[in-house]
């Protein structure tokens, strides 16, 4: 039997207005509602609410729990994001820092047309991306800049 690899996306408290939020953000959204679990002892403290998130068809399970005060996350993990446009790009990555912090600003930083990161409001790292080239199925289909895809011809 394959084993399937689903990322978590946890949070405190705010479940609805994170899957609200990642749901006005990205435009093929879907939530499917696990349902409430105990975690130990049956007390308002313990409940956790999950669901399975899927945005553009990648499928996040979504934990909301009430435990408060757990250590600060810090992650070498993050979503990534690749655009097919600057106005998505752009107006995806607008969406995403409100309330969030910016790490690197969405500019061209010479591998790719626009590149950022920032960590969400929720706490969840995004990197986004618009390539130089479309990748499809691990092949290089084009690129997008004339002066690129003149270095890549052979």
């Amino acid at each position: 039997m394959a084993q399937h690899l689903i990322p978590i996306l946890l949070f405190e408290g705010q479940f609805d207005e994170a899957l609200e939020f990642y749901g006005s953000i990205f435009a093929d959204t879907q939530i499917e509602p696990l349902g409430m679990n105990p975690t130990g002892h049956l007390s308002n403290d313990s409940l956790q609410i999950h669901a399975i998130l899927r945005l553009n068809g990648q499928r996040f399970l979504c934990i909301d729990s009430t435990t408060k005060n757990r250590k600060p996350r810090v992650s070498s993990q993050s979503i990534y994001v690749e655009c097919t446009s600057e106005l998505e790009i752009d107006a995806t990555f607008k969406a995403l820092t409100n309330g969030g912090e910016i790490l690197k600003p969405l500019k061209d930083y010479g591998f790719s047309r626009k590149f950022g990161s920032l960590i969400d409001k929720f706490g969840t790292s995004w990197q986004l991306n618009l390539p130089y080239f479309e990748i499809q199925q691990g092949n290089v289909c084009m690129a997008h800049n004339e002066e690129v895809r003149s270095e890549y011809r052979h």
